[in-house]
């Protein structure tokens, strides 16, 4: 069976509700209905453990940004 292409976010940075700035990591995990998991790297350069799909991200209020954030590194 072939799995329906799911479009990608909307920027790979983000801003969650409050404040912290991440960029998401696509790995090859998919949940059980077949969408694909993502992390979130954030700019203490920790990985969040927790998987989240893009209807969780966009559900948790993330906004997303066009640029990388300043100050995140070179």
């Amino acid at each position: 069976m072939i799995a329906k292409r799911e479009s990608p976010p909307p920027s790979r940075w983000g801003r969650s509700k409050n404040g912290i700035y991440f960029y998401l990591v696509h790995t090859t995990k998919r949940n059980h209905r077949g969408e694909k998991l993502y992390r979130a790297k954030f700019s203490h350069r920790l990985t969040s453990p927790t998987f989240w799909t893009l209807a969780d991200l966009t559900a948790a209020g993330v906004r997303w940004l066009k640029n990388k954030p300043k100050g995140w590194g070179k």
